[in-house]
């Protein structure tokens, strides 16, 4: 807390990322905004307490990760992600290097509201959300620059399924691989059919940690680094 003058302050929170999510901060903020509407006009704590905390969660994982759903969790994903492709060859304008710096870049790209009204005209028109919509176009994208019709997509899932854990502060995000089959030539009915049934999928066995998914990879396939080199990144959120 920084005092500027006599009745101006700056409050600046610094986190690592591993403290807090993006559902995390939005927590924050509501929770320090009603903290201070409270104590300055001299109320008490108006927020209730938690039933549950962080440390509650980070418990009850470990022991969900050593039962039987940790096995069929684990089966889905070794059956669904077998002889998956190991790298997306993408024409780029220089060579892979032999060694991986994993230095990269972000590049946002923003949809006009007239587009973003037809995604959802098509969304409802397929029983689809806006989120496979825009996987599909995504896919198609990237199997037609690289010629491959088996493609996983990466994509982060907020990993709040229990309403206990909505209103704590923590990283919860986990990393989805979603594999995608475009063989046969597929129509856009189809495809949106074959991504609706890979992102559901993905979703009802979210629960296992990515890098369990990762140890899964490394003990069982013939090609190391399987599912850590996802074809893509995409960061979505659902409204």
């Amino acid at each position: 807390m920084v005092q500027l003058d006599t009745d101006e302050y700056f409050f600046v929170i610094n986190q690592h990322p591993i403290v807090s999510d993006g559902w995390s901060l939005a927590v924050m903020n509501r929770e320090l905004s009603a903290l201070n509407s409270a104590y300055s006009n001299g109320d008490p704590n108006p927020l209730p307490p938690l039933s549950i905390q962080f440390a509650d969660y980070a418990a009850w994982q470990h022991q969900w990760l050593s039962g039987d759903r940790f096995e069929t969790h684990s089966l889905y994903w070794r059956t669904n992600l077998a002889d998956a492709p190991v790298l997306l060859d993408l024409p780029t304008d220089r060579p892979r290097p032999a060694i991986q710096s994993f230095t990269g870049d972000r590049l946002p790209i923003r949809l006009d509201v007239q587009l973003t009204s037809a995604l959802n005209h098509i969304s409802q028109e397929h029983g689809v959300t806006q989120l496979m919509t825009v996987l599909t176009a995504w896919s198609s994208v990237l199997s037609r620059l690289s010629g491959q019709d088996d493609i996983i997509i990466g994509t982060p899932t907020v990993n709040r399924g229990h309403h206990q854990i909505e209103a704590l502060l923590g990283f919860f995000v986990n990393t989805l691989a979603l594999r995608i089959d475009l063989s046969g030539e597929p129509t856009v009915r189809q495809l949106l059919e074959r991504v609706r049934k890979s992102t559901l999928g993905a979703q009802a066995h979210q629960d296992l940690p990515f890098e369990k998914v990762v140890d899964i990879d490394c003990s069982t396939s013939s090609q190391p680094g399987l599912y850590t080199n996802l074809s893509s990144d995409v960061c979505l959120t659902e409204q």
